[in-house]
């Protein structure tokens, strides 16, 4: 299992990888920090490359990452998610939501999404759990 702010390097970087401290490359981890999954990338990922330099990784190198790294899991918390969290890749990626707070109060969707945690039973099975809401508002928990 391995836990990540965004995603994955480029593809020509995980070939590169020997080993898993190659990962503390500054290179690579910026694009880690600003990578997104999608199962076919959306009609604007070109143009967000070019502008921001952030990209999107599809199954099939994410599929490479993870049997490079030799690990199962990736748990991730970049994006907000309607639900509070989404599954992708077979329910081996797990996307979180996980911003909010008092401290971030301009751009936060807090408030409006709930944010959730991951948990690992077990098993070893990747369950994800919502957190309640901490400010008293009164708005209700949706339970994963």
């Amino acid at each position: 299992m391995i836990g990540v702010h965004g995603g994955l390097p480029n593809k020509d970087y995980i070939l590169s990888l020997q080993k898993l401290t190659d990962l503390n490359d500054p290179e690579i981890l910026r694009q880690m920090r600003w990578s997104d999954p999608a199962e076919e990338p959306p009609p604007y990922a070109e143009f967000l490359q070019e502008t921001t330099g952030r990209f999107y990784f599809l199954p099939d190198q994410f599929d490479l990452f993870m049997e490079k790294i030799g690990a199962h899991y990736l748990i991730r918390s970049h994006e907000p998610k309607p639900e509070g969290f989404e599954f992708l890749f077979n329910d081996r990626l797990l996307t979180i939501f996980s911003a909010g707070g008092e401290g971030n109060k301009e751009l936060t969707y807090y408030g409006v999404i709930q944010p959730a945690i991951a948990l690992c039973t077990p098993e070893g099975k990747l369950v994800p759990k919502l957190v309640p809401f901490a400010d008293g508002a009164g708005r209700k928990s949706r339970q994963a």
